[in-house]
């Protein structure tokens, strides 16, 4: 599965013959001598000491979320499932014949980590210059449960370890705990590797764990079962030269991690294969269950996952990272990432990325009110990131989170793709919904402090009403909006006569704003906002009451009357639709006279037919105004 380079302090178990029960050794400071640990962690309780010491099979069973997360099962969980197509209903134009669907299943998230710990082994050795690795082989036993994870190349080669020389190095790598390549810091590597925990925490949470490497014309094969507990002597064979590359085959112990369906397991840990596919070297081939998959890049398993089967891609910006864009798939985090080859969807390069989007969209979609943020980009796109990182530092043993990324890689996208991203249609949804944000806070800005109930509001020009915003006035409220201030004086004229109780008379300065289709602008004019206060308008769900209960519009009843009436009856529209449905009488129109007739004796003012004098009547006209 991968090459050991170097060899660090270790502790583990030393095996017997074959059936024999693994006895605990701890190597001090390269000490020869060895302390047994207690039979298990009741044993040292019931010994009566307060500080039992566990071995590290046991620690790990006892303690595993250190290791491998929570064991338990997380119930109706997203998983994305692949499903190739028949090669004759496949097309260029469908992902290659791949479609994805995603649905819900009870997860066990340390029965995938220990099916990741393996799997990316076999990618890390792929990544080395001389691994000769061209292929990767994952195989699923519904049945049986027996997951297998086999890779090509060179194997192990079955030599003694130089620090346990009574072992050989294939057991040392996969049963002694705190061994591993990945321990000298002075070295560039981009592998997951690197506590030296990986697959013996897999061994040691399996029923069965078998080892098997070819190394030139030798065959090792070693098997472990019971959680560590026995394990068969090493046997080493001769073999064909071209049989090179190693095999790890296991049954985990599904009892311990609580997982009761062994098929629906199965199904969502395909998915790893796929994602596998994803970031290994492009040279390397994966294969699942004898069929080999369709994806070699970050690229074609992004296509594979756009609904629409597109996406926008980048790898020319930085050699240490790929990113795609689609439009927004079911995904517990806002990006999609790998780091090494692991999945890790949060962290430093996560968060360098996103910032990255989020500061270049609000450019893009000429925001003036709202930037992006990772939580409205997250809604419309999935963003996809494989990055390669050396030396990479996680927050945990089971790599979720990058804390550290310690040479500062930067991706620096070129213009090319972000006019790509432009003239896709992914940003649609997103330029909606920002259109929508910045509306709402331009509307809470306009009717901020408003309210159905104020008695007075300090409105220049407006002539309240006294009852205006009293819950319990007697009669309707009528509010006179008037066409400039002659009107207004008019109307004030009037109030003489029918009395300012329920009366309220307010001048429009000019045409208003045409408010059709048009809130966000409306809500920043300044005769809307004065309207919409004098009204004590809300905006907040369905207002089914105001401060006054009609509105008269009072203009002239030429083509500028009639356009600064209809304008009224578009901020209405617009802003009060409910009102205009449920009250008929809500909005009517008084117009000013059109003609004055003097004759012999008398003066009449002339309205239309149904508003005024009848035609008889205007027979004595002989001088038009």
């Amino acid at each position: 599965m991968f090459a050991p380079r170097r060899a660090a302090s270790v502790a583990g178990h030393q095996s017997s013959d074959s059936g024999s029960r693994v006895e605990s050794m701890s190597a001090v400071d390269g000490a020869d001598g060895a302390h047994p640990a207690p039979a298990s962690a009741s044993a040292a309780a019931a010994s009566g000491e307060s500080h039992p010491v566990l071995s590290d099979v046991e620690h790990i069973l006892h303690r595993p979320d250190t290791f491998i997360g929570s064991v338990g099962i997380d119930s109706n969980c997203n998983v994305i499932e692949f499903i190739p197509r028949e090669k004759s209903d496949a097309s260029d134009e469908d992902n290659g014949g791949i479609t994805t669907r995603v649905y819900q299943a009870d997860v066990s998230h340390a029965l995938i980590q220990l099916v990741l710990e393996i799997i990316t082994n076999a990618n890390d050795h792929a990544k080395r210059s001389d691994s000769g690795v061209r292929n990767i082989w994952i195989a699923f036993d519904d049945g049986t449960g027996t997951i297998s994870v086999r890779n090509d190349g060179v194997g192990i080669l079955p030599r003694p370890h130089k620090m346990l020389p009574d072992r050989l190095l294939p057991e040392v790598i996969f049963s002694v705990f705190r061994c591993g390549s990945n321990f000298d810091d002075t070295e560039s590597r981009q592998g997951a590797g690197r506590n030296g925990y990986g697959c013996k925490a897999v061994n040691a949470f399996s029923t069965e764990f078998t080892v098997t490497t070819h190394a030139g014309f030798l065959k090792y094969e070693q098997t472990w079962s019971q959680n560590m507990s026995h394990c068969t002597t090493p046997r080493v064979t001769t073999c064909k030269a071209e049989n090179g590359g190693t095999t790890v085959q296991f049954v985990p112990d599904y009892a311990r991690l609580g997982v009761r369906d062994i098929p629906g397991a199965m199904r969502y840990l395909r998915s790893l294969a796929w994602f596998l596919s994803a970031v290994t070297p492009r040279k390397v081939a994966v294969w699942l269950d004898g069929a080999k998959l369709p994806i070699s890049n970050l690229k074609q398993f992004a296509a594979a996952l756009s609904p629409t089967g597109k996406c926008v891609y980048d790898d020319d910006s930085a050699p240490a990272f790929e990113v795609a864009v689609i439009p927004r798939v079911e995904h517990p985090a806002t990006c999609m990432a790998f780091v090494n080859g692991i999945p890790c969807h949060w962290g430093t390069h996560v968060t360098h990325v996103v910032n990255l989007f989020c500061a270049r969209l609000t450019e893009i979609l000429k925001c003036k009110e709202r930037n992006v943020t990772e939580a409205l980009l997250g809604r419309h796109l999935t963003v996809l990131i494989n990055a390669q990182v050396v030396n990479p530092v996680f927050k945990t043993q089971t790599k979720e989170r990058l804390s550290k990324n310690p040479l500062g890689i930067e991706w620096k996208p070129q213009d090319k793709f972000w006019n790509a991203l432009r003239r896709s249609t992914m940003l649609a949804s997103l330029a909606d919904e920002l259109s929508g944000l910045e509306q709402s806070k331009v509307q809470a800005q306009a009717v901020k402090g408003n309210s159905a109930s104020t008695r007075h509001v300090d409105v220049e020009k407006l002539e309240d009403a006294h009852e205006a915003g009293n819950p319990a006035r007697a009669q309707n409220t009528v509010l006179i909006l008037t066409e400039g201030d002659s009107a207004k004086a008019m109307a004030v004229n009037g109030l003489s006569v029918v009395g300012r109780q329920y009366y309220g008379v307010f001048p429009l300065r000019g045409k208003m704003i045409n408010a059709c289709g048009n809130r966000a602008a409306a809500c920043k004019n300044e005769e809307v906002i004065k309207l919409l206060r004098i009204l004590g308008v809300t905006l907040t769900g369905q207002q089914r009451r105001l401060r006054y209960d009609e509105i008269m519009i009072l203009t002239d009843q030429d083509s500028d009357g009639h356009h600064c009436a209809g304008l009224i009856l578009s901020f209405l529209n617009e802003f009060l639709p409910e009102m205009l449905r449920q009250n008929p009488r809500f909005v009517s129109r008084f117009g000013t006279a059109l003609i004055k007739v003097t004759g012999p004796g008398s003066t009449l003012v002339g309205w239309p037919r149904r508003h005024g004098p009848t035609a008889s009547r205007l027979h004595r006209l002989h001088r038009f105004y």
